[in-house]
């Protein structure tokens, strides 16, 4: 989900606004912040986040700092980033699950 909210102001191009664009990738990156937050706490592998925080670093850059020829790099990016977080935290979730006999 944080991967297609990131991406869908260049999905659309100049359909959605900027203020709109920067709602999603909020939106996207708190709720990205919740879930591995919530889920370190089972598996103590920082690697999501700190994967999410080279994500949202892109995000910000794309947003506010690089010139436009670069913002769609710079934010798709951070997308593709920030679902590799998500995966990498399922995966350790997971593992974290079947050492301990949690199910789900």
């Amino acid at each position: 989900m944080p991967f297609l909210l990131t991406s869908l102001p260049y999905l659309s191009k100049n359909a959605i606004s900027e203020q709109s664009e920067i709602l999603l990738i909020g939106v996207s990156a708190g709720l990205a912040i919740f879930l591995l937050r919530k889920d370190y706490k089972n598996h103590h592998n920082s690697t999501p986040l700190r994967l999410l925080l080279v994500a949202l670093i892109f995000n910000i850059l794309g947003i506010f700092f690089v010139p436009h020829a670069y913002e769609m790099f710079f934010n798709v990016t951070g997308g593709l980033l920030m679902a590799s977080a998500y995966g990498l935290n399922w995966y350790w979730h997971k593992r974290a699950c079947h050492s301990t006999g949690h199910q789900h």
